[in-house]
């Protein structure tokens, strides 16, 4: 008990010694993403066979992105993603004329909502289309592959072979 007191005596001595005239700067908040190791799995890298250098990368938790040469890292494209589930991406598959348009089969696991998403600017935005069964972008098998691929005689067609629905 001795020791207790005399540590918060000590302790407020101290305080009571400290300058006053300490001022804190104010500094204005710059948010930037940042690269994190071991974030979680990358399972593919898929280039794009309409433009040279256009890659696109998939992980099991946290989203696609895109290849920027220019400023040589990885852009996030489903930052503002609000479905959690769709952080989970199955499969890409970007068009193999146009290099604006890809394709996203996104879901975490078996039993969460799920998705097909596509973009005609590269991933700057998508439009969402659930799917009736379940994806699992960080179940087991998760780097086998894609399987969301694009009709090549008729682009306006996607195939997407399923883990646990046929």
């Amino acid at each position: 008990m001795k020791v207790v007191s005399l540590l918060l005596g000590l302790t407020a001595a101290s305080l009571a010694a400290a300058p006053s005239s300490m001022v804190l700067s104010k500094v204005p908040y710059q948010w930037h993403s940042v690269v994190i190791g071991g974030g979680g799995f990358s399972p593919d890298i898929v280039f794009s066979v309409a433009e040279r250098g256009l890659a696109y990368l998939r992980t099991d938790v946290g989203g696609a992105y895109r290849w920027d040469a220019r400023a040589q890292r990885w852009i996030a494209l489903q930052d503002g993603q609000a479905q959690n589930s769709y952080m989970g991406v199955e499969s890409i598959a970007p068009d193999p004329v146009d290099p604006s348009i890809v394709y996203l089969a996104a879901g975490m696991y078996f039993g969460e909502p799920a998705a097909i998403m596509r973009s005609a600017d590269r991933g700057a935005s998508w439009q969402v289309t659930p799917v009736p069964f379940s994806m699992g972008g960080n179940e087991d098998g998760r780097g086998l592959g894609e399987r969301l691929a694009i009709d090549p005689d008729r682009r306006t067609n996607l195939f997407f072979g399923s883990r646990h629905d046929g």
